[in-house]
Order: C-alpha cells, then structure tokens, then sequence
C-alpha cells in the first residue's frame, strides 16, 4: 500500500507541474470577447435521421441536454499520467487533475443551457476571457438545477440531463424508445474532460461545440429493450445494455468536437 501511495503522489505532482508547464504566455494581457454556441449534428449531417454504427435507423422527434458549466483552456488535451502508472481511470484518481493540465484558462461559460439538439443552435452567452487558441475543453453534463440555469429551456428540464426519444429500426423491427439519462454523481462522471481542439479565440469570434448525436447511440442494440410505457414506447432503462451503452457514449470525448470562426 505504501508504494502505491507514493506511486500516487508523484503522479499528482507531476500534473501539477506539468499544469504550470503547459500555461502559455502568448495571450498574456490580450482580451477578447467571444460567443459561444451548440448545437446537434451527425456525421451526414442531418441529426434527426442517421444510422447508427450498430446499423440501427435512428429517428428522432426529440433529442435535449443540459450543458455546461464549459472551460476553455489552452492546453493541449491529454491522456492523464495515472493511465499509464497506474492502469485505471484519472477521472477517479485526482480530483483536480483538470486544473493541473489544461493550462492557462482562456474562458468559461459559468452557467447550464437546455440545448435543443434538433433545432439548429443555441446560444451559449458571451466569454469575456483571453485572446488565444483554445486547445482543450471541459464540458459538464450535470443534474437539472446542479447550478444556475442561463435559459428557459435549462429550467424547464427538471428530471434528467439528457432525453431522447424517437424510433429505432433494424432487419424489419422497429422500435419506438424513450432514453431519459442522468449520470452519476460520482467522482467527476458528469464532466468530460480534455475535449480535443483547435480553436482561435479572439475579439468578436463565435465558437461551435458540436454534440454528434450518431455517436451517442454508436453501440446502442435496441433489442436489448424489453419495458414499455403507457405510450408504447421502449423505455432505456437502468440493467439494459441500451441503457449502459448510452451512459458511456453520452460522455465520451469523441462525441464532441469545437470549432470557431474568425
């Protein structure tokens, strides 16, 4: 045990180096105001009718997450030390791994956002924050109500942080679904961290996060749903490999993807 300790100290100081190592200077005194949004897409462009990775004709008629708080940092996204000392996932190993390793903060969206996944994009505010090219981003998929709400919609979504419902088809089975999803509150399962960019930041610039909705139901076997509801609708529910398969994918880092215009 002792050992392991140690082992575990030294990877905590070397992200909190490694943090300090990774703050650039090159915004150092340079502000910027920017406009943040987000919206819904698929890799073919249409997020209300895909095809799942899994082969699965996915409709959907409504699709709506909670989002935020968000950071943006200017630190390259990486894999933490604890994935290869230690063999088991940072997210539990180091509360405040994040700040550590992201570098210099470069802005952040403080509050919660409904966002309509299928209605175009939602506007996340504006960043008062640093000029600069944000590199990596945390993202926080929290309860209803966990913080303030900044639209009508992050208010009226009161039971889950992720709904999605819609129609599922495959070999002549259609399967109409309801998937209400609230992650974890254990450790940091509701932020996903260290989301991959590339995005220049500067006075006047609109920044994009993309939520990829085919990726969210990639490994998702509708079949596996045996519980209806009073409408007919297959319920994704807690036990199901649906249920499980959702929950992972809702937080996956590749399900998101930011951009930004000039």
């Amino acid at each position: 045990m002792p050992g392991k300790v140690s082992v575990f100290l030294v990877a905590c100081a070397a992200l909190f180096f490694a943090g300090f190592a990774g703050c650039g200077v090159e915004t150092a005194g340079e502000y910027a105001t920017y406009s943040v949004a987000a919206r819904g897409v698929t890799s073919n462009g249409t997020p209300s009718s895909f095809e799942s990775q899994a082969g699965w004709k996915i409709e959907l008629t409504d699709a709506r997450a909670l989002v935020g708080p968000v950071y943006f940092y200017a630190g390259e996204a990486r894999a933490s030390l604890f994935d290869t000392l230690l063999g088991i996932n940072s997210a539990y190993a180091c509360a405040a791994h994040s700040q550590f390793s992201s570098g210099e903060t470069l802005g952040q969206i403080p509050l919660q956002f409904g966002v309509d996944l299928l209605s175009g994009e939602t506007e996340l505010g504006q960043v008062d924050g640093a000029r600069g090219t944000v590199r990596s981003v945390e993202l926080h998929l929290q309860d209803p109500g966990a913080v303030d709400a900044g639209n009508d919609m992050a208010e009226a979504m009161t039971g889950s942080t992720v709904v999605l419902e819609g129609t599922a088809s495959k070999d002549g089975q259609s399967v109409p679904f309801i998937a209400e999803v609230t992650l974890s509150e254990e450790g940091t399962v509701q932020i996903v961290d260290s989301i991959s960019a590339s995005a220049p930041v500067e006075q006047g610039s609109n920044v994009m996060i993309d939520i990829e909705l085919d990726r969210w139901f990639a490994a998702v076997d509708f079949s596996s749903l045996t519980e209806q509801d009073g409408e007919g609708r297959f319920i994704v529910s807690a036990g199901t490999q649906a249920f499980g398969a959702m929950t992972y994918s809702v937080r996956a880092r590749s399900a998101f993807s930011i951009k930004s215009d000039m």
